[in-house]
């Protein structure tokens, strides 16, 4: 099987310390060895890749060690925000082990998504653009063309400095101390053409 996994649903976001694996003993404990360990307060698409994983933002990707042990034990020095742990085989073949054990106590609540981003007011130069606010969000990062452009504390912002003519696409992501939720809905718009 490829990249093969098991994944775990805590049922709520905690800060995880530490995260136990126990290999099989009666046979097949070569099964369990160069994989990732995947965490996040957000769910986990269940045809992800490890390589997607690996560059998500909303995710915290810790390696395995490549050998065959009897336990293995990846201790999360500062914490690490999740409800959802995956345990993910980086090559081909079946993934058996005998136990997982997660460990960490009550954390916050993971942000909201911004949601109905929407465009207005359209001109040669410039858009206005508004969301839904996200409760306990700090503030909001809004996103040009896939890099970051401003930060607001409000749910609406003006963006200026446009090429005539020009596509551009939009997305926001909410702030709360040091974590950011996942981006909002893509919103495209192309700026008017200035008349001759």
């Amino acid at each position: 099987e490829t990249e093969a996994l098991c994944q775990v649903d805590l049922g709520s976001v905690y800060t995880l310390k530490e995260v136990k694996i126990f290999n099989r003993t009666s046979c097949c404990g070569g099964r369990i060895k160069n994989f990732m360990v995947f965490m996040s307060p957000y769910p986990i698409a269940s045809n992800a890749t490890v390589a997607q994983l690996t560059n998500d933002a909303n995710v915290i990707a810790v390696n395995g060690p490549n050998a065959n042990k009897t336990t293995y034990e990846l201790a999360l020095a500062e914490g690490v925000a999740g409800r959802y742990v995956r345990i993910q085989l980086q090559d081909s073949d079946f993934l058996h082990m005998q136990e997982v054990e997660v460990y960490g106590c009550d954390g916050e609540d993971p942000l909201g998504i911004p949601q109905n981003l929407q465009a207005s007011n359209i001109t040669t130069n410039s858009v206005d653009l508004s969301w839904d606010a996200v409760s306990e969000a700090e503030k909001y990062i809004v996103y040009q063309d896939g890099a970051q452009v401003k930060e607001v504390t409000g749910r609406t912002t003006q963006i200026t400095g446009l090429s005539q003519d020009t596509e551009y696409s939009f997305r926001v992501a909410a702030v709360r101390g040091s974590g950011t939720s996942p981006k909002s809905n893509t919103e495209t718009i192309r700026t008017l053409k200035e008349e001759e």
